[in-house]
C-alpha cells in the first residue's frame, strides 16, 4: 500500500541562506543574451511590487548595448500563463483577466543604442481597486541590428524579458499548502521528488525549500534545495528535486520543507522503500 504524503505546519522561521526571489521564472529573463553580433542586457529581469490601489508608481528599466554594433530596441507588453511546472505561454497583452494592459505604460518604447550605450526606460504602473488583486505580465525587449547594413545582417534578434508582479494584497494574505509529493527511483538508485504546492490566496507566492532523505535509523543520508519558483493565485506549482548520488536499498523518509512567504514553513513527509532487486520506482509501504 502506498504511504500517504503527510503535510503539517512547523514553527515560524526562514531557511538560513535560502532566499525566495522571483527570479528564474521568466521566459528568457536572462541577464545577457548573445546572438551573433547582438549582445544586450535588460536590468532588472523582474519587478515584484505591492502597490496602493489607484496610486501610480514609477520604476526604471535599463537597456544596455554590450556589443560592438549599433542596435534597435523595441519594447512590448505580453500576458502569460504558467503551467504547474513553470513553463510559460505568452499571450497578447489584454488577453487574460490578470493583464497589466491599461495599467502599465513605458517610455520610450523604441530607440537605438550605439555600442556601449545605455537607455533608461521609465515604467509607469498602477493597480486598480477592483478586479484581480494580483496582476502580472512581461515586458519584452526585442533587440535587432541597426544601421545601414542591418538588412543584410545575419545576426539573430535577441528578446529579453522583464517580469512584473503587481499586487494590492499584502504578504499576510498568502495561503499556501503542500498537497502532494511523488518519489521516483531511477535504475541506479538515484531518488527524485516532485512536490506540489497549492496557492489558495489572491496573491502570488514565492517558493523555496529543501529536501532531506533519512534512513530507517533517522540518519540523514542526502538532501538539498528544491528548485525555486512562484505559484500564481489560485494555482498549483510543482517543485522538483533530484539526488546527486544513488542510495542503497532500504526504507527511507523524505522530509520536505517549503517557504511560501508565510510566517510558518510548510512541512510534509513521505515514506518510501528502495528495493534491493528493483530500483525502477519507489513504493511506499
Amino acid at each position: 500500500m502506498r504511504a500517504p504524503f503527510v503535510p503539517s505546519r512547523r514553527r515560524p522561521g526562514r531557511f538560513p541562506g535560502l532566499a525566495a526571489p522571483l527570479c528564474a521564472l521568466l521566459l528568457a529573463a536572462l541577464p545577457a543574451t548573445v546572438m551573433a553580433q547582438v549582445l544586450a542586457q535588460a536590468i532588472p529581469s523582474q519587478y515584484d511590487l505591492q502597490l496602493e490601489p489607484g496610486k501610480g508608481e514609477s520604476r526604471p528599466l535599463y537597456l544596455h548595448n554590450m556589443g560592438r554594433e549599433r542596435v534597435k530596441v523595441r519594447l512590448r507588453l505580453a500576458d502569460f500563463r504558467m503551467s504547474a511546472r513553470g513553463a510559460l505561454d505568452l499571450l497578447p497583452a489584454g488577453t487574460l483577466p490578470s493583464t497589466l494592459a491599461r495599467h502599465l505604460k513605458f517610455e520610450p518604447a523604441e530607440f537605438e543604442l550605439a555600442p556601449g550605450d545605455r537607455q533608461v526606460v521609465r515604467v509607469e504602473m498602477t493597480i486598480p481597486r477592483d478586479g484581480p488583486a494580483t496582476r502580472f505580465g512581461v515586458i519584452l525587449s526585442r533587440v535587432t541590428a541597426a544601421g545601414p547594413d542591418a538588412a543584410n545582417d545575419a545576426s539573430v534578434p535577441a528578446e529579453l524579458g522583464t517580469t512584473l508582479f503587481l499586487t494590492r494584497a499584502p504578504r499576510s494574505r498568502i495561503r499556501a499548502e503542500l498537497v502532494g509529493c511523488e518519489t521516483r527511483v531511477s535504475a541506479d538508485g538515484t531518488v527524485s521528488l516532485e512536490v506540489r504546492v497549492r496557492n489558495r490566496s489572491e496573491r502570488h507566492a514565492p517558493l523555496s525549500g529543501e529536501v532531506k532523505l533519512s534512513d530507517s535509523t533517522g540518519t540523514r543520508r542526502i538532501g538539498g534545495p528544491l528548485a525555486e519558483g512562484v505559484v500564481l493565485p489560485g494555482a498549483s506549482r510543482i517543485l522538483a528535486w533530484r539526488g546527486d548520488r544513488p542510495l542503497p536499498a532500504g526504507r527511507y523518509v523524505a522530509t520536505v520543507t517549503v517557504d511560501a512567504g508565510e510566517p510558518e514553513l510548510l512541512v510534509g513527509q513521505k515514506d518510501f522503500v528502495i528495493r534491493p532487486r528493483s530500483l525502477q520506482a519507489a513504493r511506499g509501504e
